[in-house]
């Protein structure tokens, strides 16, 4: 095997790899949009208040912004 072909097949496992951690992403988004407009009705029939119903949604949004940057930089090591 030349270093071309090594070079490729590096290249190509790295956009596998990226294309998996998007699809991963998309699902995770879908998953959390298609929640958004039911959980607020189910979660009150229940018996929760509105004010944990938007804590749980506060949650997501805080470990997101938390496990971004790690994320990222963890992606760059790929």
């Amino acid at each position: 095997m030349g270093l071309i072909d090594r070079i490729k097949s590096f290249f190509t496992k790295r956009m596998l790899t990226a294309f998996a951690l998007y699809v991963v992403n998309l699902f995770a988004y879908l998953s959390y949009s298609l929640l958004a407009p039911f959980f607020p009705t189910e979660a009150k029939a229940i018996g929760m208040s509105e004010t944990v119903i938007g804590l749980v949604f506060a949650a997501f949004a805080a470990v997101i912004f938390i496990s971004s940057p790690i994320c990222g930089k963890c992606c760059l090591w790929l």
